[in-house]
């Protein structure tokens, strides 16, 4: 049986998994976690710019100090439109860096597109650690 857990089997060159803060380089502000799940437009109201999944992710979210409405096509435009409440708002980029993508991969279309892109992919290192784990299977 395959242990995906054993240390012969880890890929010491990947980055660990960090809170939603350190990985967008924000401020620390005493508190960071994961990422509530990061609802898709293509699953929720169309055209929406917003990736709130529910209350509790909402409660999570004022915790992080970052908005999660009015996500903005790149982070010129995220930084100049201030959030009611001063937190933090997101960018396209800064969405698809949360999901795991690499700050270099490019993404096309309307902001609510490109979210339901990035919120029902599958996260590049989870992605590679399955084939990692179905080639050393198969081998």
């Amino acid at each position: 049986m395959f242990d995906s857990f054993s240390s012969e089997n880890q890929d010491h060159n990947l980055l660990k998994c960090m809170g939603v803060r350190q990985a967008l380089g924000l401020p620390n502000i005493g508190y960071d976690a994961l990422s509530p799940t990061i609802r898709s437009g293509l699953t929720g109201p169309r055209h929406t710019t917003s990736i709130l999944s529910s209350s509790s992710a909402k409660k999570q979210w004022e915790q992080l100090e970052i908005c999660p409405n009015g996500v903005a096509k790149n982070r010129l435009n995220a930084h100049k439109f201030v959030a009611k409440n001063r937190h933090f708002r997101l960018s396209v980029q800064d969405c698809a860096i949360i999901q795991g993508f690499p700050e270099s991969w490019l993404f096309n279309g309307a902001v609510y597109m490109i979210l339901g892109q990035v919120g029902n992919s599958v996260p590049p290192p989870m992605a590679y650690h399955v084939a990692k784990a179905l080639l050393q299977t198969l081998i």
